[in-house]
Parts: C-alpha cells; structure tokens; sequence
C-alpha cells in the first residue's frame, strides 16, 4: 500500500485500483517537488482520509508554468474519469 499520503480517493473509500490511482499518485508526488510538502496531511489516518477524499490543497504558488499547475490540478482531480491517462499526459507540450 505504500506510505498513505499517496492514496487515491477511490482507494480510501475502498474501491478498486486502476491506472488511475497511478496518475492520482504521480500528482502527489509533482505537488510535493513543486511544493515541498505533501497536498494533503493530517493528525491522524483518519484525517488524512477525510482531506484526500475532499481533494482540497493549498494551490501550487511561485513561479511554476500554467500547464505545469494545470497537469498537478487534473491528476489530483477527485473523480477517477477526470484525470488524464498516461497517453494524455504523453502528448502534452509540457512533457
């Protein structure tokens, strides 16, 4: 399972892993390079699920792209459907 800062929140209401789970995890860890803290925290476990499954975070400041901004913003979109698939991300102009 891994460290719990990483966790979907189809995961944290016990629903089934798929790809994008991955891409939630992807946005967590681009958050943490650009922000130098985790998107979502909290006392306890309990907390911290609550905060994930909210999806609401600080926004990303300082002097990052828009579509930098934009690619953390949509793989931490609460809605799996929402999130682009590793082929989108692929093809942005960003990466």
């Amino acid at each position: 399972m891994g460290t719990p800062y990483y966790l979907s929140p189809e995961v944290v209401q016990s629903n089934a892993y798929t790809n994008a789970t991955d891409i939630w995890s992807m946005g967590v860890i681009l958050y943490e390079m650009v922000a130098l803290k985790p998107p979502f925290d909290g006392q306890s476990l309990q907390m911290l699920a609550m905060k994930i499954v909210r999806g609401a975070y600080n926004p990303i400041t300082g002097n990052y792209s828009a579509p930098l901004k934009g690619l953390i913003k949509d793989c931490l979109s609460v809605a799996a459907t929402r999130r682009p698939t590793v082929n989108q991300i692929l093809k942005m102009p960003l990466i």
